[in-house]
Formats: structure tokens, sequence, C-alpha cells
């Protein structure tokens, strides 16, 4: 984006999600040395307390954060070498947590906001996915959807670090609400962009069906009772 529109200045920053909100600082920095002081940081409603109670971790319970961000640091090779045979293999972040905004501005579901001269509707209801403090926005003009529902993998129903319950019924709802909007462009904060509203529409289906075969074959074994595997 910044190769294509450097001299844009950036009018706001959504957090689709509250796992990966610790770069902000530096891009508000950079464009307060252009004397861009106007940006206005957007979270869902809700957000700005499960911040402040439990960083990035995502639990109902503020007394657990710290166990569970050890584990989220130990899952994203935080403590691993950058080269050799012991490197972190995917997904790997740095240690720092002291790039967190809060929002300045908390969305309500359905609340439709003007940003940069465009129309922008959120999302907050019925979206849940791997949190329930969630966005999707949507610009209705470029029929865009920004969310955290479509990763560029199959979701991980369970994390690794632990954490809360992750319904895939809800995680299926989620993306019924994208196919109703049926858009021309999907930017997920999990996965590459896609253009095009029949791939989108292949991947959306693809994605739900994957997540209800899960879940109708876990339900299936558990009634047969099936022995679970070791």
């Amino acid at each position: 984006m910044r190769q294509h529109l450097p001299e844009a200045p950036v009018k706001a920053i959504i957090y689709s999600h509250d796992h990966y909100v610790f770069g902000t600082e530096p891009i508000i920095e950079k464009e307060q040395e252009r004397g861009n002081d106007d940006i206005l940081v957007i979270g869902p409603k809700g957000v700005t307390r499960a911040l402040l109670e439990s960083p990035g971790t995502a639990t109902k319970f503020p007394e657990i954060a710290g166990v569970l961000l050890s584990r989220s640091l130990e899952q994203f090779n935080v403590f691993k070498p950058t080269e050799g045979p012991d490197a972190g293999f995917k997904n790997t972040m740095n240690a720092s947590l002291g790039g967190l905004v809060l929002p300045s501005y908390e969305v309500e579901h359905g609340e439709v906001k003007n940003i940069g001269g465009m129309d922008v509707k959120f999302f907050t209801q019925d979206i849940d996915t791997d949190s329930q403090y969630q966005i999707v926005a949507w610009f209705p003009e470029k029929r865009i959807a920004m969310n955290n529902i479509i990763w560029g993998w199959f979701p991980n129903l369970y994390s690794l670090r632990g954490g809360d319950f992750r319904n895939p019924t809800l995680w299926k709802n989620a993306v019924d609400t994208l196919i109703e909007l049926e858009p021309e462009v999907l930017l997920s904060t999990h996965s590459t962009s896609l253009v095009g509203d029949t791939v989108i529409m292949e991947r959306l289906e693809h994605y739900k069906d994957g997540i209800a075969s899960i879940l109708d074959q876990s339900l299936k074994a558990i009634l047969q009772a099936l022995p679970q595997p070791k």
C-alpha cells in the first residue's frame, strides 16, 4: 500500500480484533512526523476494557492473563533464534508490548461512520471467531470487507496456547455475514487479500463447509461413543 500510495495520510486504524494491537504506536509516530495528528483508532465495543485486563490474550478471567501471555510468547517463537536448526518455524513475532494504543473510538454494531470521505459500516455482533471482540468493516461503495473471519489456512478452532472456547457454530455464522455482504474485495487479518466475487464466494463456501465438517464429525463420534485418539 505504501508503495502505491506513499503520500496518502493514515486516517484511521481499525482493530479487527484484540490480538494484533501492539504495532499501532510506531504507525502513529511516523504519521506525526509528517504532520498528521488526526488519526482515529477504532475498536469494537468493550475492547478497551478487555485490552487493559488481559492484553492480547482474550481470556474471560484476567487473573490468568499472564499464563496465557507466556504461552503466546512460546507459541510465536519469541525466544527462538532467528537462524539455525532451532530457529522459529512460522508465526514469529517480537516480544515488545509497548506499541499498544488504546482505541479512541469504540463502534457499535451496525454503526456507519465516514472515514476519509468514505462511509464504513461496522459489524460487531454474530461474528465471533477466535475472539468475542471483533469487527467487520464494510465499505459499500467499493464492496470491500475487512475481517478476521477468513484465514489463510484452516482455522484453529482451539489455540495451541489455550484460551476461550471457539464455538464452530458461531464461526460458521460469521462466514454467513460475509456471504450476505457479497464482497468484491476481501481483506483478511490472517490471510492475503482476495479480489473477485466468484473466487471470494468459493472461498467462503469452502471455509464454512470445512468448519461444518469438523463439527459434524466430532458430534457423530461423541454420539457413537468412539474412543478418543491418543
